[in-house]
């Protein structure tokens, strides 16, 4: 079953939006407040001439258009607002965006604190809504609930030598995407095929955000901010208040908007 990385037409004119500054005291070794105006995480430039880097990981780059969201494409094409079909592309993986493989990975499932406010993070990734059809009628095959009801998920990778060199993936619809996560014997190994029983592992919906590193609570933790297109910090965070990258064990929060949305524990695969 492919992962579903599908929107509905309502949010797809926001992805030209493009993600809002926030203010970079955010970044600040012992801030852990963050904007509240509104963004789109995990969105890609758009137009002609850009490169790979330019995109989110699992856009598709087209020569004319950018950086596409695959949505309900074929594998190898996105979607464009501005033709109204899908345009043939190259996949942007994690070795094109940064350079070289991943140092570091951690994974971790999360234990949601604030519903509404990560269903809003979802509809504004444009991968579900809350309300849709006729005269609002949810519809539940694309409601956001009906995802993350199923489980939720964060894997988390670095990239040295690149300035943005964190890569975030968070999703809904399973707590187990073992096509992203290289299990470690004994660690989650033991749940294949049971986690979320009938739902599998492989349908989810997920977005992948390019991220940077900022020192916190005085260089024992880690604010790892979300970067847009242009570099600049969107409200977007992981806070992490003890641990380093190289840690196997990580305890995490996921701030959106300013609010917590979830606690993340996190372990290093």
């Amino acid at each position: 079953m492919k992962t579903i990385n599908s929107s509905l037409s309502l949010f797809k004119s926001s992805f030209a939006l493009g993600a809002l500054v926030i203010s970079m005291a955010a970044c600040s070794p012992n801030q852990n407040s963050i904007s509240s105006t509104s963004n789109n995480p995990g969105v890609g430039a758009l137009g002609a001439g850009l490169d790979a880097k330019s995109c989110q990981v699992g856009q598709i780059l087209t020569p004319d258009l950018g950086c596409l969201t695959r949505e309900s494409c074929q594998v190898g094409a996105g979607y464009s607002i501005t033709t109204g079909r899908c345009v043939t592309g190259q996949i942007v993986t994690e070795e094109l965006k940064f350079g070289r493989t991943s140092s570091t990975r951690h994974y971790g499932r999360l234990t949601i604190t604030n519903t509404s406010q990560m269903e809003l993070m979802l509809q504004q990734a444009g991968l579900s809504n809350s309300l849709s059809g006729a005269m609002g009628i949810s519809n539940a095959s694309t409601r956001c609930s009906a995802w993350i009801s199923r489980g939720t998920f964060a894997v988390m990778k670095s990239f040295p030598g690149n300035a943005n060199s964190i890569n975030i993936t968070l999703g809904a619809g399973t707590s187990f995407p073992y096509d992203l996560v290289t299990l470690l014997p004994g660690l989650y190994g033991s749940q294949v095929g049971v986690v979320n029983g009938f739902n599998g592992s492989n349908n989810y919906i997920s977005f992948s955000q390019s991220a940077r590193n900022y020192s916190f609570n005085n260089g024992n933790g880690m604010q790892i901010v979300g970067m847009s297109p242009s570099n600049t910090p969107i409200s977007l965070m992981m806070l992490v208040n003890d641990g380093n990258l190289g840690a196997d064990h990580l305890e995490g929060q996921l701030v959106f908007q300013g609010v917590t949305v979830a606690t993340i524990p996190m372990d290093r695969f």
